[in-house]
């Protein structure tokens, strides 16, 4: 009769069994080994009363913590220039608010916040002419106003610091203008080269580590060029690319890249000229001789582009593509894609971007408002490209599931983007759950959920009509996250009155170490 008395085996037959039990607990393909762990920490809140959660600006001021601010309200009322500013600390600790009132005349514009200090802008509508900028530090103290005037009247698109600088990006008479405030002398100075005709000002990148920034023009038009210049914190020129003419594309979400071997472009195009639907990624490299070599990367070629279909229906499309290819088609397969900042690491870069469709918003309350719209996303398009030879190392699609919002941080660090070995880790967002997505290339997938709580430890829920809208998360150092949205409360602190209410929150979220090698 055999015996399943542990104790009394073998010595080295235990240690075989031993050795296929954590084989077995921590193998490739096995969901214990690789689930990613959170837990949740502290959270913030703040009833929102008579306010939209498009009202709530929420800036974080580097890795020190948030500030948080909107305008003052009181039972059924918006004091239209009373502002609210509340900082708070990585513990998510509040500072006691600061109250700010302007000018009825000042409107805010625009605001930002820069080596610890909150920036709002604000024009005079009564002149047009006239602008204030407040600084407010991190202990709510006004550190600063500064009064100046501009010459004309800048439609303002981008609004940013550099060095000693206040960078206001936008149009002139419609041409592109890059105008700098020397926050020191109140002096104004115009960025040289950029008033060009059927141009559009498409993007504009600050560099902190060397005091400069660095603008992309578009060419207005189909297959317009790209112009990329990059300047000095005075608006000097100090390098300028032109990326040539590429016919049948039209290179789009155009991001640059300065590296030691290669300046490198990197973005997606589509077939014809269109600002929404893009059929691929792209990466242009420009050697310190002046070559230029191109690469394009068609989503429909992309091995797992179709990965989410049944197997029948995704054979099928896979077999359309590769006769197009053949018969030399454009392939114009895509969607619209919001393409992220590439991620480089290892003589390799990878592209990002996810892909959505706009849903129309079912409430009555935001009809004929910006807010009509919502953006639903389907799925996060990745591949992992080698700079030197332009080849695709691999590529995978993650898709998501209704009312799922994806987020890929901006920054290179330990949990949530590439690793050495190829892993991606995203974070996505649905109603009242945190979701993680794990990948090592095209070799596997997974979904963790957790549920967000509140300050009572109850289940955040969101309002039907605000499903995916107004939701994000901040990443820092890549140990913690945080969370922010709106969601509906009942309200347990009014005996009448409303039932529920509407409550801006934000919770801090830290990546545990998994329980075994992720693969």
């Amino acid at each position: 009769m055999l015996s399943l008395n542990i104790i009394s085996w073998n010595p080295h037959l235990k240690a075989i069994v031993f050795i296929l039990l954590v084989y077995s607990l921590f193998r490739p393909g096995n969901t214990f080994a690789q689930s990613l762990s959170i837990s949740q920490l502290e959270h913030y809140e703040q009833e929102l009363f008579m306010l939209e959660e498009e009202d709530v600006i929420i800036h974080p001021d580097d890795n020190n913590g948030f500030f948080v601010f909107f305008q003052e309200t009181k039972d059924a009322r918006v004091y239209d220039n009373r502002w609210r500013i509340t900082w708070l600390d990585t513990e998510l600790t509040p500072s006691p608010p600061l109250r700010v009132e302007f000018d009825s005349e000042f409107k805010l514009i625009a605001h930002d916040v820069h080596k610890g200090l909150l920036r709002l802008l604000l024009i005079d509508e009564s002149r047009k002419d006239e602008y204030l900028l407040t600084s407010i530090d991190r202990r709510r103290r006004i550190s600063s106003d500064i009064k100046f005037k501009l010459p004309f009247l800048i439609d303002f698109t981008h609004f940013e610091f550099v060095g000693n600088h206040l960078l206001m990006g936008g149009k002139i008479n419609y041409l592109p203008n890059v105008t700098l405030l020397d926050l020191s002398t109140k002096k104004l100075v115009t960025a040289q080269g950029l008033n060009l005709r059927k141009t559009e000002l498409e993007r504009i990148q600050v560099d902190d580590s060397e005091n400069t920034f660095s603008v992309i023009l578009n060419e207005i038009g189909a297959n317009g060029k790209h112009i990329y210049k990059k300047f000095s914190e005075t608006g000097k020129v100090l390098k300028t690319h032109k990326i040539s003419d590429r016919g049948e594309f039209n290179l789009m979400d155009v991001r640059s890249i300065e590296l030691d071997t290669a300046m490198v472009f990197t973005g997606t195009y589509s077939h014809g000229y269109s600002k929404l639907e893009s059929h691929g990624f792209f990466m242009t490299k420009i050697l310190p001789g002046g070559q230029e070599m191109s690469f394009f990367y068609p989503y429909a070629l992309l091995d797992n582009y179709f990965s989410y279909m049944p197997e029948k229906k995704r054979w099928k499309n896979k077999a359309k593509v590769m006769s197009k290819a053949q018969n030399g088609k454009p392939l114009r397969y895509g969607r619209n894609y919001l393409f992220h900042k590439p991620m480089i690491g290892n003589g390799q870069i990878t592209l990002s971007a996810d892909g959505y469709y706009s849903v129309k918003n079912s409430s009555s309350v935001y009809q004929g408002s910006p807010a009509q719209y919502k953006l639903q996303y389907v799925h996060t398009l990745l591949a992992q490209v080698d700079l030197a030879t332009g080849k695709t190392l691999w590529d995978t699609s993650l898709e998501y599931d209704k009312y799922t919002s994806s987020y890929i941080p901006e920054q290179i660090s330990a949990r949530s983007t590439v690793q050495a070995d190829s892993t991606i880790s995203i974070l996505a967002l649905e109603l009242g759950k945190i979701v993680t997505v794990t990948s090592r290339g095209s070799l596997y997938k997974k979904k963790d959920r957790i549920t967000l709580r509140t300050n009572r430890n109850s289940v955040v829920k969101t309002e039907k009509e605000m499903r995916n809208r107004r939701f994000g998360i901040y990443e820092f150092a890549g140990k913690y996250a945080y969370v922010f949205g709106v969601h509906e409360t009942v309200n347990e602190l009014k005996t009448e009155g409303k039932k529920h209410r509407r409550v801006f929150f934000i919770n801090k979220l830290r990546f545990n170490k998994a329980v075994g090698p992720i693969y």
